[in-house]
């Protein structure tokens, strides 16, 4: 959502400013910050994979939220419409009947969760009233206040019919909040679409369009604030179905049940599947039966007869396909209870404009233009439509059959009359000798009998450029020199030039000495490369692997955002340059940057070489900085380790009781700091039992200051 939201700001504008720590820690930092300027912020705390509001508390100082904290930290909304003088959110069903062709249902029915405290603004006093401020009703049944009824009109906790006809009375337009409620959850749901379409089709590839293998009924957190706009606070893909009170129960129990009449599953179901899946497994074990030719010629031997055979095989099961979606779309008219649909939308304006957001939500997000490999049009012909065709390729194949059985080659019908053509004459420069004119003239009268009725004119062979040739036409004319920004240019030759004097600073020595470690590796590598690559690529796990090169993507991320001056640093050429040079040194668990140090060269330029941008060379050897900075700091870890391993076997042997020797923590130090200002403490990247300090990068740079522990 974060990256569509700043692609189509103007589309996406439903969800509160959120980060996810601590791999966005830099980026929430830098936001606080600056509008801490304009106005004080509150911010809402929660646990990832959190349920029943457990870890939820707000805060109007960043500084409590700690850099290696696991969590999500969203920006609280203060300006809420109240209920009685009680802030308030709405929890609504979701079903998600369908993936490939997406199918989504609205129950028309939902809840209204109330806080048992009367609202006030957000203040220091008040900030950590959870009954205030939070709406969770896991939270608000502990309160004093907390008022447990069975009527849908009084409570803590009422029916979401009950809000509309309060917000009927209060002035408010039903229609257009419902509206935007239905137009909030599609667009929610699109942007997830590119992860669940891949993630569905991984697991059942094979399925036929359309079948009904997967469902899922969501619950969505909704908040109104004061100008009647929905705001999407969170999904909840298992909503509770508990059923404290009588109005749980009516409602949840609708939800379920309406549910299970739309998925119209049967016995016979899974039966029909395991054939099926036998089936095919048979089929890729030995292969379909017929797949040899006989001698006899009863079997295709055309390539007409072929494509004929496989036009017709597709548009009949297309026929059949379209047949049982309408069927499907009938009974799901008939039994959708109080479930309305969604998605796809009843008018095709709307079909058009969802179609285009799905396909720049793709875009943003894996980078294609369409979820489908490959756009077939007879997915978008309708019922009589495909008749038609079927009738056609029939009347073709009858057409197209002589009287022996024989297939008659296709081409224009015979002319009653053909006119005779007059021979082109070719325009000859004066500069042209007669000797070539009369090769010329003496080439074209020549010919060649190689078959019975067919003769081979010299004049037909026409010279064809090679291969080769071609390979470098083509090439030269794709490759045009780009149209270069002039600050782009100047920008990434700051970058490389502050990315060159950042460096690897060892715990507790100075550059000279970590320098002169690094060298000592790399004259030795016969001897360290086997210890290298059993504790990077053995001993570490996928975890540590990643906080390891963390330890320089999150300083170069630094540099990018001061550099450029914009929190939106996905948004820039190189930043996404680097994010895939990250992913390719991680890539089969770390094997990426071990090959990094082979002789055989940098396997990471073939990502760039193979993309269809542009890239200039000073941002190729910026990312060549980065490989090398990523190398040293591998290198020294690895050394840190078993520094650190050696004191602690020593001190083990001299002393009966295991004891540790406390390290001082290693800070980034910057040229333009002041020796007494306190550098702000960064996230943790690596924990260890014994030892507190860890690898960090030395900048020159005044442009980023972290610490990182190991």
């Amino acid at each position: 959502m974060w990256k569509v939201s700043r692609h189509l700001p103007d589309d996406f504008d439903f969800v509160p400013n959120s980060w996810v720590l601590p791999g966005e820690y830099a980026m929430f930092q830098f936001h606080a910050r600056e509008n801490k300027k304009k106005k004080s912020k509150t911010f809402i705390r929660k646990p990832v994979n959190g349920a029943m509001g457990h870890g939820i508390w707000l805060t109007r100082n960043i500084d409590k939220i700690q850099p290696n904290d696991t969590c999500i930290i969203q920006e609280y909304l203060d300006k809420p419409l109240l209920m009685d003088g009680y802030k308030f959110d709405l929890r609504i069903y979701v079903l998600v009947l369908s993936c490939d062709p997406l199918k989504v249902f609205l129950y028309k029915d939902g809840l209204v969760r109330m806080s048992t405290t009367p609202y006030d603004p957000p203040s220091d006093s008040n900030v950590s009233d959870s009954y205030m401020h939070l709406t969770n009703y896991s939270i608000n049944k502990h309160s004093e206040n907390f008022i447990h009824t069975s009527l849908s009109e009084q409570g803590t906790k009422r029916t979401l019919k009950y809000f509309w006809k309060w917000l009927h009375e209060t002035a408010g337009n039903v229609e257009t909040v419902w509206g935007s409620i239905k137009d909030v959850v599609n667009k929610t749901l699109l942007v997830a679409m590119p992860h669940i379409f891949h993630a569905y089709h991984m697991c059942r590839g094979g399925d036929p369009k359309g079948s009904n293998c997967c469902f899922e009924v969501l619950g969505f957190d909704i908040f109104i604030d004061r100008k009647y706009k929905p705001w999407v606070l969170e999904v909840n893909r298992a909503p509770s179905f508990g059923t404290d009170q009588d109005l749980d129960y009516e409602i949840k129990y609708g939800v379920l049940s309406s549910t299970l009449k739309l998925l119209n599953i049967k016995s016979s179901d899974k039966r029909h599947v395991l054939r099926a899946e036998k089936m095919e497994a048979q089929r890729r074990l030995v292969g379909t039966p017929g797949g040899r030719r006989s001698a006899s010629g009863a079997e295709l031997t055309t390539n007409r007869e072929k494509i004929i055979s496989k036009r017709k095989k597709e548009l009949r099961w297309r026929l059949n396909q379209v047949r049982s979606e309408a069927k499907r779309k009938e009974y799901e008219e008939k039994t959708m209870g109080d479930f309305v649909r969604i998605y796809p939308p009843q008018t095709k304006e709307l079909t058009e404009h969802y179609d285009k957001l799905l396909c720049e939500c793709t875009k943003a997000i894996t980078g294609r233009k369409s979820l489908q490999k490959e756009h077939n049009p007879i997915h978008r012909l309708k019922e009589e439509e495909i008749l038609d065709l079927l009738q056609e390729v029939e009347n073709d194949v009858l057409h197209a059959i002589d009287e022996q059985g024989r297939m008659i080659p296709r081409g224009p019908p015979p002319l009653s009359s053909m006119p005779s053509a007059s021979p082109i004459k070719k325009r000859i420069s004066p500069s042209t000798s007669t000797e070539k004119i009369g090769r010329a003239s003496s080439t074209s009268r020549l010919s060649v009998r190689t078959k019975p009725n067919q003769t081979l004119t010299s004049t037909a062979r026409t010279k064809r450029p090679s291969s080769a040739r071609l390979v470098r036409e083509t090439f030269s004319a794709k490759v045009e020199k780009p149209v270069v920004d002039e600050t782009r240019v100047n920008k990434t030759k700051e970058a490389l030039k502050h990315l060159k004097e950042m460096k690897i600073k060892f715990p507790g020595k100075s550059d000279e000495e970590a320098q002169s470690l690094l060298s000592t590796i790399q004259d030795n590598w016969k001897l360290h490369r086997p210890r290298v690559a059993a504790y990077w690529l053995v001993k570490l796990d996928a975890l540590k692997r990643r906080k390891v090169i963390d330890i320089v993507k999150g300083n170069v991320s630094l540099i990018l955002q001061r550099m450029w001056q914009t929190t939106d640093i996905e948004a820039l050429i190189l930043y996404r340059m680097f994010a895939k040079l990250f992913n390719r040194l991680l890539w089969s668990h770390g094997q990426g940057l071990w090959n990094c140090f082979s002789a055989t060269g940098d396997s990471w330029e073939s990502i760039f070489l193979k993309s269809a941008e542009t890239f200039l060379p000073v941002e190729i050897d910026c990312c060549r900085q980065v490989v090398k900075l990523c190398k040293d700091c591998l290198l020294v870890v690895y050394q840190f380790a078993a520094e650190t391993t050696t004191i602690h076997l020593t001190s083990s042997m001299t002393s009966s009781s295991s004891m540790t020797s406390p390290t001082p923590d290693t800070r980034l130090q910057c040229p333009h700091t002041p020796n007494n200002r306190k550098i702000p403490q960064s996230r943790s990247v690596m924990h260890s039992r014994k030892f507190s300090s860890t690898p960090s990068l030395n900048g020159a740079s005044s442009h980023c200051s972290r610490t990182y522990r190991l």
